[in-house]
């Protein structure tokens, strides 16, 4: 029987993955994230927030930053081990 401690600890894991592929994503394409924060049309501090998982980031603004960063969802979470 798996708990669900050990599976929330995996989202958030996962989670900072993505989060850290975001961030690689972005700078290896030269933009900052006032760039992707203007492209989603949030301010760069609620960007910052997002990239930064101290704001959860919802579907709709992963879409949105997949969509600045010129990926599709699938090749995003294709990086996430």
């Amino acid at each position: 029987m798996s708990s669900s401690y050990g599976n929330n600890r995996q989202i958030m894991i996962m989670e900072a993955e993505l989060r850290q592929l975001v961030r690689d994503t972005r700078i290896g394409l030269g933009m900052s994230g006032a760039d992707v924060a203007d492209r989603i049309e949030v301010s760069r501090p609620f960007y910052t927030q997002l990239e930064g998982g101290t704001r959860r980031m919802s579907l709709y603004y992963f879409l949105g930053i997949c969509k600045a960063l010129r990926m599709s969802p699938v090749e995003m979470f294709a990086g996430v081990k």
